[in-house]
């Protein structure tokens, strides 16, 4: 009963197009759109990590025809709905934490709706420096985090396995701004701007798209 109201919730939530995604729902809506502000100036090369069924490349592509864009996924399923969405884009199956491409190559990098999913914040912190190695000199980082001030997101993930299937066996992994920023002092990068998204006000939202510039 709890997975069949949830799905409804979730339908009713996503975006039109969206519905039935892997990758729909209201915050992950929310987190795409900030993301999507954010990158208005982007120019030339954009790669996203965990680009999923590409609901955030094709949007940005949407609003600049111009932006070459590369997406990365570890899920080969997700990739080829990306692939019927996104048929010029450059798409492939790696792992964020050893990416194929050269030093520099990026103007903007994007990782959104998807480091709650790692198992660790060593992971985290793997994943950040390879987006930091592949991005050019002062280009930016964009991601987000789940926020572990948010009350009603702790008791959401915590129920997840009761009425998600889709989020058995993944370690929901929640952060305070404060361990993200210990993080990005550690690679050498300090947070330029911050978005607050979802249910809750300030540094008790549930998620918190940052962005970084990359000084080297």
């Amino acid at each position: 009963m709890l997975t069949e109201i949830y799905k409804w919730i979730l339908k009713c939530t996503s975006q039109p197009g969206e519905k039935g995604e892997y990758s729909g729902g209201y915050l992950q809506d929310r987190v795409r759109k900030a993301a999507l502000a954010l990158c208005s100036q982007t120019e030339d090369r954009l790669l996203e990590i965990g680009c999923g069924e590409g609901l955030f490349l094709a949007q940005i592509v949407a609003q600049n025809r111009e932006l070459q864009v590369w997406g990365i996924d570890n899920n080969e399923a997700r990739l080829k709905s990306a692939a019927l969405r996104l048929p010029n884009a450059n798409l492939s199956h790696q792992d964020a934490r050893g990416l194929s491409f050269a030093e520099g190559y990026f103007d903007t990098i994007v990782c959104i709706n998807v480091l709650f999913n790692l198992e660790s914040i060593d992971q985290l912190k793997q994943t950040l420096k390879e987006m930091k190695r592949v991005c050019r000199k002062d280009g930016r980082l964009i991601f987000d985090f789940r926020n572990s001030l948010n009350p009603l997101l702790s008791i959401k993930y915590r129920l997840a396995k009761y009425y998600d299937n889709t989020l058995k066996g993944l370690p929901l992994k929640t952060y305070t701004f404060k361990e993200i920023e210990f993080v990005l002092k550690a690679l050498g990068l300090t947070a330029a701007k911050k978005k607050f998204i979802g249910f809750g006000l300030g540094f008790f939202a549930a998620a918190i798209v940052v962005e970084v510039k990359n000084r080297w």
